[in-house]
């Protein structure tokens, strides 16, 4: 094909384009919106799918966890400093072993407190830079965690605390709990994104405080996270049998109940929802996996109507194809031909994609809760998706147009009207049936995504969720001063109750957790969340006591006690609770007695089951202050809290949170797959009643004569509506019937991951059919309307 040729087939194609403009305008804005959201999603998608791709040997590591099994099954990401100690000295097949553990720490330049900032730091074993590969600025990643007073600082942490000024060597104070520790920065490291342990610093794991222990070791010895480094060509289920196998040999009365097992780190960010007790960042598989799907959806709606409106217009172009075989064109020059204009018009669609991404692009970051700009989008490849895209488009929404438009022969086109349907129909109408079940689909998969989640939103928890508000006291200044600091602020009219304890409502996990074991039946085990807290936590959340008594803190007695909820006791089994004694974390213990049990309630998400808890007066780390506040007196209750914070820890910002909003954050997975759905479910529809607009426009060109003696024969606007509109009502029955199944299964599937959850009905489905049929109505009937209400004499004048 030689140049001469190209620019005739791109002026003909301008030329058809602007002879049939609003068929022109349809499908450049089909395609530019099909185009702009396909490929937003697709970069989406790409972006989440990038975690730890940076991370050196990253097929060869994997993440412990622990399996508990039996009743309220369970994995855990915890592990134990025996774990690590285990897989460090015994496995020839282990090349490397790291451990971590995470905490947020206050850090300033030495005597510096106008510096101070908050920063993500991470206790790590001293291999940490050489077991990832994270790239270091500054510093030996052999030996930079060596000194026990060592820290690595990134890029952009080492910015905020010391300007522009290089911070190598440079001392920095961590304030650790109750007491300030001089660190020497030893490395400096690059900014890493897309992985899902988000450091901003790292420090080493033995670490001192001022009388030389180590603050990790006391801290984390048995909730620790282990990664292993596996040797070339050693198989991860060697590592895993071997210490199964030893669970069995060291336990094997319960061998049964537990077992090791190893995630991918390649799976880590998008793999371990499932995951307790984790700390990492972490995506939604299903998230990802619904807008890829969406994002093909949406580019296909589109593509279909290209596809129809070009076939359509294919009565149109007969005499032109006719004319030119007969002046000697080959069916291959033809086919070039339209692919060209295809390519032109899908070229212009994408061209203008750009422009509305950089528009809609505030608010893509808001529905996905990710901060894209421009620049970081073509860093993830926004132009060569793009040409990708456009090419894909162009090609399989201009292929089958083209062999069908080339395909007339010239003896035929030549003889018949030009207004005859020649070939395509049967295709249009299938085309169109997947548009209708597409929307169908769409419509009611969002449907049942908002009824879940009102239904999650609106579900009585069992505690009281709202006016709580909490605030970490884990503070050098409020050490010792806890009782006095609570008392003041108990004083306040707007202070209804306080409560200091280990763990709060609203983490959705605790810092403690194992077996506990009745004295009754020793041989049984009850696998229990533990809540460490003081004489007020059930007031302050009101939990309801249904049995039994609450703590008394005039009985000495209840330090040694536990209450419990209803499940724990149906495990527990018996009929009076109140009599028995169970021992913690192992069965040899003293029993403590149950002095009282309370109504189950929701403290994880409600994609889990209500596990057995206790409660017990917690003899130390006391880490947590809750406060329920008089409701008509929030603001000036707030104001009240952080003056009296600052009298009492004058080093810290007053930083608190609501519980209600710590349960939102649950969902903000789901909220976010909601509105994505809902969105780009709108967007679907549209340009479904864009193709339709499209389809309905040439349906009645065809039918114009009809249209014009039926008129004359006495038919009214009502019938010849009916005439174009059970034509494409069919098609919707069709679309439906065939829906249905897959809507009920991908609603099923979806809402399986929550423990409690909604039976749907066939109300969504029929929602989709009737907005659906709104949107057909609408726009079948406006042009059919038009259509019926023109003078028949001009519409016969013009046959």
């Amino acid at each position: 094909m030689n140049n001469g040729m190209l620019k005739n087939y791109l002026r003909l194609a301008i030329r058809n384009m602007w002879k049939n403009k609003v068929v022109s305008t349809t499908n450049i804005l089909g395609l530019t919106i099909g185009i702009s959201c396909s490929l937003l999603l697709l970069l989406y998608v790409k972006y989440e799918r990038s975690f730890d791709k940076s991370i050196t040997d990253r097929e060869k590591i994997y993440f412990q966890v622990f399996e508990q099994l039996g009743n309220n099954a369970r994995v855990v990401g915890l592990s134990g400093e025996e774990d690590y100690q285990d897989l460090k000295n015994n496995y020839s097949g282990i090349a490397d072993v790291v451990k971590i553990r995470n905490n947020s720490y206050s850090i300033m330049p030495q005597g510096n407190e106008n510096r101070k900032v908050s920063v993500d730091s991470w206790f790590s074993s001293a291999n940490f830079f050489e077991f990832f590969g994270f790239p270091l600025i500054e510093g030996d990643p052999t030996t930079v965690l060596n000194d026990p007073s060592a820290i690595v600082l990134t890029e952009s942490t080492a910015r905020k605390l010391f300007g522009n000024a290089n911070a190598m060597g440079k001392t920095v104070t961590i304030r650790v709990s109750s007491f300030d520790k001089e660190l020497v920065v030893k490395g400096i490291a690059q900014d890493v994104e897309n992985t899902h342990i988000p450091f901003e610093a790292i420090i080493p794991w033995e670490m001192t405080d001022s009388r030389g222990r180590s603050i990790p070791h006391m801290w984390y010895q048995a909730s620790l996270y282990t990664y292993i480094k596996l040797a070339d060509g050693y198989p991860i289920d060697l590592i895993r049998q071997s210490r199964n196998a030893k669970i069995a040999e060291e336990d094997p009365e319960h061998a049964d109940m537990y077992r090791f097992d190893y995630v991918p780190l390649t799976d880590m960010y998008l793999g371990t929802s499932h995951v307790q007790f984790m700390a990492f960042e972490s995506g939604n598989i299903n998230i990802v996996n619904t807008l890829l799907f969406i994002a093909i959806t949406v580019l296909l709606v589109a593509c279909i109507n290209h596809v129809n409106l070009q076939t359509a217009k294919g009565s149109k172009r007969a005499l032109e194809v006719g004319v030119r075989k007969v002046m000697g064109a080959h069916r291959k020059q033809l086919i070039y031909q339209f692919l060209g204009e295809s390519v032109v018009v899908t070229t212009m669609a994408a061209a203008l994609a750009v422009l509305v991404i950089d528009i809609v692009l505030p608010s893509f970051n808001q529905l996905s809760g990710k901060s894209f700009t421009t620049g970081s989008l073509i860093e993830v490849g926004l132009f060569p998706l793009l040409i990708i895209i456009t090419l894909l488009t162009a090609f399989f929404s201009g292929v089958y147009p083209a062999l069908v438009l080339s395909s007339f022969q010239p003896s035929r086109v030549l003889k018949i009207s030009a207004n005859a349907n020649l070939k395509g129909t049967k295709a249009r109408k299938v085309l169109i049936f997947f548009q209708f079940a597409i929307s169908l689909f769409l419509i009611a998969v969002t449907a049942i995504a908002y009824q879940q989640t009102r239904y999650i939103n609106s579900k009585e928890l069992g505690f009281n969720k709202d006016q709580v508000l909490t605030f970490s006291i884990s503070t050098k200044n409020l050490s010792g001063k806890l009782r006095a600091f609570q008392a003041e602020l108990e004083r306040n009219p707007g202070v209804l109750s306080t409560s200091a304890s280990t763990d709060i409502l609203g983490l959705g996990y605790t810092n403690n957790s194992g077996e506990f074991y009745p004295k009754s039946n020793p041989e049984q085990s009850i696998r229990t969340t533990l809540f460490g807290v003081d004489h007020d936590f059930l007031d302050t959340y009101q939990i309801e006591v249904i049995e039994g008594r609450n703590f008394d803190r005039t009985l000495s007695s209840d330090s040694m006690a536990l209450i419990v909820n209803e499940t724990f006791v149906s495990q527990l089994g018996g009929t009076n609770p109140l009599n028995e004694k169970v021992a913690l974390f192992n069965a040899q213990n003293e029993g403590l007695p149950i002095i009282g049990v309370v109504k189950d309630f929701h403290f994880q998400k409600l994609h889990q089951e209500i596990s057995p808890v206790a409660f017990r007066i917690a003899p130390w780390n006391i880490w947590n202050l809750s406060v329920l506040v008089d409701k008509e007196r929030i603001a000036e209750t707030l104001s009240f809290l952080e003056t009296k914070w600052n009298e009492f820890e004058p080093e810290e910002a007053f930083t608190y949170s609501f519980v209600d909003q710590k349960f939102e954050r649950f969902y903000e997975s789901e909220m976010r797959l909601l509105k994505a759905i809902t969105v780009f479910s709108i967007i679907s529809i549209a340009l479904t009643a864009l193709g339709l607009f499209g389809m309905v426009t040439f349906v009645i060109e065809r039918k114009t004569k009809e249209i014009g003696i039926r008129k004359v024969l006495g038919a009214s606007v009502l019938q010849i509506n009916s005439i174009i509109f059970r034509e494409f009502l069919l098609l919707l029955i069709i679309a439906a019937v065939v829906a249905s199944p897959l809507i009920i299964w991908a609603g099923q599937d979806w809402l399986s991951q929550f423990a409690y959850r909604i039976d749907f009905g066939i109300a969504p489905i029929f929602l989709a059919v009737l907005l659906t049929l709104v949107v057909i109505s609408l726009t079948v009937g406006l042009q059919s309307i038009k259509a019926a209400q023109q003078d028949p004499v001009k519409s016969l004048r013009n046959e």
